[in-house]
């Protein structure tokens, strides 16, 4: 088990397809375990979007720059980051 998305990932998304159950996969970069804590701006409107739409968007330009550049999750949400060495002051993203 040494790569989560040939090990674990495909292979669940796979036997899902087949069983009838399409799931939606979004990954959350710099997430932790804990994803209502870590990211809670961008799992609020994704549960909203899901429970109105049915859907998750997965590959935004914003998710796909993200995972691509790994800007962080401040600059993702329009934010100012904070200064090196300063305190962030908002939100709860860690």
């Amino acid at each position: 088990m040494k790569d989560l998305g040939r090990d674990i990932i495909t292979p669940f998304m796979t036997r899902m397809t087949l069983a009838g159950n399409r799931p939606i996969l979004k990954i959350y970069p710099d997430t932790g375990h804990f994803i209502h804590t870590d990211n809670p701006v961008q799992l609020s409107a994704d549960v909203v979007d899901f429970v109105s739409l049915g859907n998750v968007v997965v590959n935004s330009p914003v998710v796909v720059d993200r995972l691509v550049n790994g800007a962080s999750n401040e600059l993702a949400f329009g934010v100012a980051p904070t200064p090196p060495g300063a305190s962030p002051t908002a939100g709860l993203n860690k």
